[in-house]
Order: C-alpha cells, then sequence, then structure tokens
C-alpha cells in the first residue's frame, strides 16, 4: 500500500515528537500508553483546529449542507474501523462533531492523533 507523501512526513514527525520523551524510537513506553501534557501539546501543534476538552481531542466541522455532512461521517467511519478506533460524534444538519480519546488508556494516546489527523484529512483541513 502507498501512502501520500504528507501522510508519511505526518507519521514520521509524530513518530518523533511522541516518541521523545519515551526514551527513544519507535515501541517505546508512551507509544501505546497515556500521553504526557507535554506530548498532547506537541501533537495538537500538527492537528488544526483540534482542542482537547475533558480527555478528549474535540472539533466541530462544518458543511456546506446535510448531505456533506453525512457523506463526511460515512468515510470517516469506514476508516476508524479499518483503525479500530472509533470516535464519539453526533451530526446536526450541516454540522458534525468529533470527539476522540482512547477510552481505555484513560485519555489521549498517539492512537487518538493519527485518527484525529486522518479526519482532518478527509475534511480537507
Amino acid at each position: 500500500m502507498r501512502f501520500p507523501e504528507e501522510l508519511v512526513a505526518y507519521r514520521l514527525g509524530m513518530d518523533a515528537i511522541l516518541n521523545a520523551e519515551a526514551g527513544g524510537g519507535a515501541g517505546g513506553p508512551m507509544s501505546k500508553g497515556k500521553l504526557s501534557q507535554q506530548q498532547i501539546a506537541a501533537g495538537l501543534c500538527e492537528l488544526d483546529g483540534w482542542i482537547v476538552v475533558k480527555r478528549h481531542l474535540h472539533r466541530v466541522f462544518e458543511f456546506k449542507d446535510f448531505t456533506q455532512a453525512f457523506g463526511f461521517v460515512k468515510r470517516v467511519a469506514l476508516v476508524a474501523d479499518r483503525m479500530d478506533h472509533h470516535p464519539d460524534w453526533s451530526n446536526a444538519y450541516n454540522k458534525v462533531t468529533v470527539d476522540v480519546s482512547t477510552h481505555s488508556a484513560g485519555g489521549l494516546t498517539k492512537n487518538d492523533f493519527e485518527l484525529a489527523w486522518k479526519i482532518q484529512t478527509i475534511h480537507g483541513r
């Protein structure tokens, strides 16, 4: 499978950011666990429009109409399901509110930032 250059650059950048505190390369102690506040802040720098609300990555996406919003939800659902990482979300007419976290970790993980990045890429930033 080929990945777009921007995805590869993002993944390399996030790996460096999220593993820097973890003591080194991929697979460090923080690669699958809950991230520190510093790691979360660094990860937010890589995302557009996302904030942390109640230990979730949170963003509201707005569309021209309901059909576009629902199409976005459908595309995100397919990606999230492939990752086996499902966001909490709601859709009200042309707005989709998305909250991403890893419930089992009790906070944010690297996986959450990867899903958020994929979601914003589907939206077109």
